[in-house]
């Protein structure tokens, strides 16, 4: 992750906002896939969670 990055969705749910994203990683578990925006590309992270 770098600064810029938008987050679009995770585990392929989109992202409409931080309050969204934080309520789907909370429930997402141990790990997240998260569908990252960089300038005019699109990249998927793997995040464990821990």
């Amino acid at each position: 992750m770098q600064p810029g990055d938008i987050i679009v969705s995770v585990n392929g749910e989109a992202v409409k906002g931080a309050e969204q994203l934080r309520a789907l990683v909370t429930k997402a578990g141990k790990r997240v896939a998260l569908l990252v925006e960089r300038g005019d590309s699109r990249i998927f992270v793997p995040v464990d969670l821990g």
